[in-house]
């Protein structure tokens, strides 16, 4: 990962070794741990498809509160006493597809160590089957069950928490030394990536996606509205392919923003126009705040 920490990192060790530099003088801080948390969770399940939530840049948004309604974090964090909104800085997940493979769940935080151990004693207490304190992570853990599925929640760092598969409990200490995830490059509020997307992200109601296309990323910002900005960037395999994955796109969005009952055709939102540009495929699109309303409607109606 071309992280701007490591090669500041890089830079200072070169430094030090041209002017003949040894052994660093006693009151100098001890290095930075790398933000590399994001790159562990990848390596560890083969993580195709990655989001990265930079949540402390939506707190207090209205962006926040509806996004907040898919309640996506309610079934491990309800009852902790731990809001989403106001104790998570930043959350990350990747998988090695939307519908299936080993998941990874990272939440970045800054809350006090006892009141996170609390939390996890109340995840613990209302697992079913029952969850318990386990030894031989490497780092405090439990494995619990949360929506049937049996994982390890584990204090990997003190501002870290991260969720495994159960299997793997013992690969929760690779995160031990982790800084936590990169910092943002820009204005971002999120980041979703995904490699291989026809497939990665093959689920009900997500448009299809061209299998020329390589890998994808989606910026998301906080637009001035209340509503978000999202810039999507597509690798296509050349710039004649690009310009018919571009018109694909266009037709598949359409088709899945549209909702048809009975004799009525009811659209979602303004149709999304993607462009070719040399080999990749692009698109800005603004999403007003009437239009997120529809669309998380739509996604908790067909969600299972």
């Amino acid at each position: 990962m071309n992280n701007p920490l490591r090669r500041g990192l890089l830079a200072l060790l070169f430094a030090a070794c041209a002017c003949g530099g040894g052994v660093p003088a006693p009151d100098a801080p001890p290095p930075a741990h790398p933000r590399d948390a994001a790159e562990i969770a990848v390596k560890l399940v083969g993580g195709k498809a990655t989001v990265l939530v930079f949540a402390d840049r939506v707190r207090g948004t209205s962006l926040a509160q509806k996004v907040a309604g898919l309640d996506v974090l309610r079934p491990l964090l309800d009852g902790t006493g731990i809001d989403p909104q106001r104790d998570v800085d930043r959350a990350f997940a990747t998988m090695p597809s939307v519908g299936s493979g080993e998941r990874v769940l990272g939440l970045e935080h800054s809350l006090p160590e006892a009141r996170v151990r609390a939390a996890i004693d109340v995840i613990v207490a209302k697992s079913k089957p029952t969850g318990a304190w386990i030894d031989g992570a490497g780092v405090p853990a439990a494995v619990v069950t949360v929506q049937g599925e049996r994982v390890v929640v584990a204090m990997a760092t003190p501002t870290l928490l991260v969720v495994l598969p159960e299997a793997r409990a013992r690969d929760a200490v690779r995160f031990a030394k982790s800084g936590g995830f990169p910092d943002p490059e820009g204005a971002e509020a999120a980041v979703a990536t995904a490699v291989e997307p026809s497939t990665t992200l093959r689920a009900p109601r997500v448009p299809a996606i061209p299998k020329t296309i390589g890998a994808g990323r989606a910026v998301v910002t906080v637009a001035k509205d209340g509503g978000a900005d999202i810039a999507v960037d597509a690798q296509s395999a050349n710039p004649t392919q690009a310009t018919a994955d571009a018109e694909a796109l266009t037709r598949s969005v359409d088709d899945a923003t549209t909702v048809r009952v009975s004799i009525l055709t009811m659209r979602v939102m303004a149709p999304i126009a993607f462009r070719a540009e040399a080999d990749h495929v692009k698109a800005d699109v603004h999403l007003a705040p009437a239009d997120l309303d529809r669309l998380i409607g739509l996604a908790s109606a067909f969600a299972p």
